[in-house]
């Protein structure tokens, strides 16, 4: 048998599927609340838990729940689904992973947007956009398309605008 130590004190592996949550829930301590998930519990006592985690406003152990939650369950989709039903709109749109998730979404919603804008100015001033021109946009980064849509002012050709 295999002996962990660590600085000379003898480590026990603990096996949360076989620890009862109800027992941790007696506790009254917040810290394993997050862990509930991964316990021998019903769905009462990990939303049990999670509402106590919600109750305190600490978003990282929400988090945590979040992600342990997902470990257990085959698709993270169905432990969100049930944390998000447990805990309000506002809470999870607080969270990190969902403002990261947003902020990507919104950058790549403001380039594509540049895109077609761009596209429909030039089509306006300077006829059908030859297939060289239509590609250069569709490539441009967010920068080169914010600094171009000033640039359509002035440009006398398609050429010039897109130098």
């Amino acid at each position: 048998m295999l002996r962990l130590t660590e600085k000379g004190v003898p480590l026990r592996p603990v096996r949360l599927w076989q620890l009862s949550a109800a027992s941790t829930l007696q506790l009254d301590r917040l810290v394993p609340y997050p862990w509930i998930s991964l316990m021998n519990a019903n769905p009462k006592e990990i939303e049990q838990s999670a509402r106590r985690v919600i109750g305190t406003g600490d978003r990282k152990l929400l988090e945590l729940m979040s992600v342990l939650g997902g470990l257990r369950f085959r698709k993270k989709e169905l432990f969100a689904e049930r944390l998000a039903t447990m805990t309000t709109e506002e809470i999870i749109q607080d969270s990190y992973f969902y403002q990261s998730a947003l902020e990507k979404a919104e950058a790549r919603g403001r380039q594509e947007g540049e895109r077609q804008m761009l596209t429909r100015l030039l089509t306006a001033r300077f006829g059908p956009l030859p297939a060289w021109a239509s590609e250069k946009i569709s490539s441009a980064g967010i920068e080169f398309l914010e600094d171009r849509s000033v640039k359509l002012l002035t440009a006398k050709s398609l050429e010039e605008f897109l130098r």
